[in-house]
């Protein structure tokens, strides 16, 4: 199997959203990033600039009524100047996004990180148009999934804050202190280069806590974006073109005693911590059988 045919492999895989995001922007930030290059060697620079022009979120309002498509596909797009800045922001989707993912669902990755993005572009937008220190910065243009990233760990943080990753040269820390750290940066970088992006970050950390915090609350900021995907995934879905029917087995119906009851994988919120907890300490690897199944049953229910 090549490379290619891998990598089609893990995107179609179900329940699978943080390595889909990441093969998303890995897949877009390439020929992005090839014809940047192409462009400058060899002209025809054009092109790439009506491409970023098209993508990429303009920070006045007399350019985005022109094109509003731009408060969602920034998100999707990184500097082709720059490795650095898509390598840190799909490392860090992967390790909160694959957490959260573990515990509350592919759902609320996904949810969380639209939402971060739209987030994150319209507190730019406002920024930028009403507030006297940005507007006299002048005409900008923003790119990066970190407002997304930021969502994703700030909502990650909110619902597990106890949980611990162990950093090098630091040891085991809980992530809440993570994402505090993290938000602090951003918020005092809002007065250096890059106070634009900086103030992106701010606005998805803003959704990311506000959707974790309602989603425990029972409320569902988020829905409308699996509703979304949804509906696209059933419009592009091939239709099988012979419909196949069985015959129902009447001795389907014996015997059910054996199957186990789905009650039994059922794991009430704190058995869920006290699994977090040991995951935390000890490996994933640690979990018992009953245990990883409980967190996996936890996990497709959202």
């Amino acid at each position: 199997m090549g490379i290619i045919d891998d990598i089609k492999l893990q995107f179609k895989q179900p329940n699978n959203t943080v390595v889909q995001l990441i093969i998303l922007n890995v897949a877009i930030w390439i020929p992005f990033t090839l014809l940047a290059v192409i462009s400058q060697v060899f002209g025809g620079g054009f092109i790439y600039s009506f491409i970023f022009e098209n993508v990429s979120l303009p920070s006045t309002f007399s350019s985005f009524i022109f094109r509003p498509w731009t408060l969602l596909t920034y998100g999707f797009f990184h500097s082709s100047s720059s490795i650095f800045h898509i390598i840190m922001n799909m490392y860090i989707l992967y390790l909160f996004g694959r957490l959260l993912a573990s515990v509350y669902g592919n759902n609320r990755v996904l949810s969380s990180f639209i939402l971060g993005i739209l987030g994150g572009g319209a507190l730019y937008l406002l920024a930028d148009n009403f507030v006297p220190f940005f507007m006299e910065k002048g005409p900008a243009q923003l790119i990066g999934a970190s407002a997304g990233v930021t969502a994703v760990v700030v909502a990650t943080a909110t619902f597990m804050p106890d949980y611990r990753f162990n950093l090098l040269l630091i040891g085991p820390i809980k992530i809440v202190y993570i994402a505090v750290v993290m938000v602090f940066l951003s918020y005092i970088g809002t007065t250096g280069s890059n106070a634009g992006g900086q103030l992106s970050h701010l606005g998805g950390a803003l959704i990311g806590f506000i959707y974790a915090r309602l989603m425990l609350s029972g409320t569902d900021i988020g829905k409308w974006v699996i509703t979304l995907r949804d509906f696209f995934a059933n419009v592009f879905k091939p239709k099988p073109k012979v419909k196949v029917s069985y015959k129902k087995d009447k001795s389907s119906n014996k015997a059910t005693s054996s199957k186990p009851s789905a009650s039994s994988n059922f794991a009430t919120q704190s058995e869920i911590d006290a699994i977090l907890d040991k995951i935390s300490h000890s490996g994933y690897e640690s979990l018992t059988t009953s245990e990883k199944q409980k967190l996996f049953s936890v996990s497709q229910k959202n």
